[in-house]
């Protein structure tokens, strides 16, 4: 920082009042501003005026420098076309569509916006819609880490959103973890509440959707109080995996060892698959604690969605079967027939042609 700048600004701010030396803040470094507000102005102490006069000047150079390359070149910065977020999903992006609220919104189209669910229009559809042309899509690739989705701002306001088959995912994986629902031999107990959530997780649902992020909220009282009126309960975590890893027969002990076998006596059904694919998948050379974390958590999910058969169906229509390896769909393996006797007389119909 040049010192012939600092120097004068850090004079000009001594004899001010700390109210006085934040009069301008709002206007030179909203963003800075903004999280002054927010961390509170107690922990302003006087003391920090040349940190202050720091941030002042800094700021202020960074922010002339951004307002000079936009007034240089407005073209990379504005658009006279309203900006919809085209989100994408799946591999390669198969999966393309808008929020209906943001869409609308665009064209100027009335609706009912429900603030705790926003429903989407996939792009072959949007692209039918009057007025098309006149909106600028940006690429929105929906992003995941490990094990949760990256929350996605909503259209208008500052509540965040995540796909709904991301949220019962998380949903599940928290019951299994969070809570250890299912080493507890409470599987019946939850029917109730998975009979409600059924409103949010609907199989009459076709295509993707957003939910509010605290949309489940309220559940886990529910949860709670489920599990407090339980005698019998089953508090074992998931033992360290040796340095040689864990073998099939390593899974199934685990299983025991948590219970999960009362809880659900066909679980090492699962266990073969489940195997093969963390062990595909693995990072290391050998399988590790981590990998019999997952290993564990999909022999759960396979035993609970196959005794859901509503939440199976929401899966598929949410594009969400190859999320959870082993997942055995049916109307995944109709899509298929279907698609494969298209194509065998498509095959016929071409041969037919060529011999003539």
């Amino acid at each position: 920082m040049d010192s012939r700048e600092f120097g004068p600004f850090s004079n000009e701010l001594a004899p001010l009042t700390l109210e006085e030396s934040l009069r301008d803040y709002p206007h030179m470094t909203p963003l800075i501003w903004n999280k002054m507000q927010e961390v509170g102005r107690s922990v302003l102490y006087w003391k920090r005026r040349h940190a202050m006069t720091a941030v002042y000047v800094v700021s202020r150079r960074a922010i002339r420098s951004i307002d000079a390359v936009i007034e240089k070149r407005p073209y990379l910065f504005f658009t006279e076309k309203p900006i919809v977020r085209m989100f994408e999903d799946g591999r390669g992006g198969e999966q393309r569509f808008v929020m209906e609220a943001e869409f609308f919104k665009a064209l100027n189209i009335d609706f009912v916006k429900n603030q705790n669910v926003l429903h989407t229009i996939d792009m072959e559809e949007a692209q039918n819609k009057r007025g098309f042309k006149k909106i600028e899509f940006i690429r929105y690739p929906i992003r995941r880490a490990k094990h949760r989705a990256v929350p996605i701002k909503g259209p208008d306001s500052d509540e965040f959103y995540v796909l709904a088959v991301d949220l019962l995912i998380e949903f599940l994986r928290n019951l299994i973890f969070g809570y250890k629902a299912f080493q507890k031999k409470l599987f019946e107990k939850f029917s109730e509440l998975f009979q409600e959530l059924e409103e949010t997780f609907g199989a009459d649902i076709k295509k993707p959707c957003f939910i509010k992020i605290n949309v489940l909220a309220k559940t886990k009282e529910s949860i709670k109080n489920i599990l407090k009126t339980d005698e019998e309960t089953n508090e074992e975590s998931i033992r360290m995996v040796k340095p040689e890893g864990f073998t099939v027969e390593d899974l199934k002990n685990e299983l025991k060892h948590l219970g999960l076998t009362e809880t659900f006596p066909e679980i090492e059904e699962h266990v073969d698959v489940v195997y093969r694919h963390v062990d595909s998948v693995k990072k290391e050379k050998f399988l590790r604690t981590c990998d019999l974390y997952d290993a564990v958590e999909f022999c759960q999910m396979l035993c609970v969605l196959n005794r859901l058969p509503n939440y199976k169906k929401f899966l598929h229509n949410q594009k969400g079967c190859g999320r959870i390896p082993g997942f055995q769909c049916d109307d995944c393996d109709e899509e298929k027939k279907k698609t494969s006797g298209i194509q065998k007389s498509m095959k016929k119909l071409k041969i037919a042609g060529s011999r003539r």
